[in-house]
């Protein structure tokens, strides 16, 4: 069945449809957003190498030049 033309949607109707588009575009936000951390965390690993400490960092570099 045919949507009703959109003259003939009440405001309620209409109000109900907008706030589920906002509703869905906000959870896919935050869906997006929650994931940056995990994305972000990946790319260290594969930057830095899964046998990288924090303690060993401070060895890369000579300590008397």
């Amino acid at each position: 069945m045919a949507d009703p033309a959109p003259e003939s949607k009440s405001l309620l109707t209409r109000t109900i449809e907008i706030k589920d588009h906002v509703v869905g575009v906000t959870l896919h936000a935050v869906s997006a957003i929650g994931s940056i951390p995990s994305w972000i965390a990946s790319m260290g690993d594969r930057v830095g190498g899964s046998g990288t400490t924090s303690s060993s960092a401070g060895r890369m570099f000579p300590t008397s030049l």
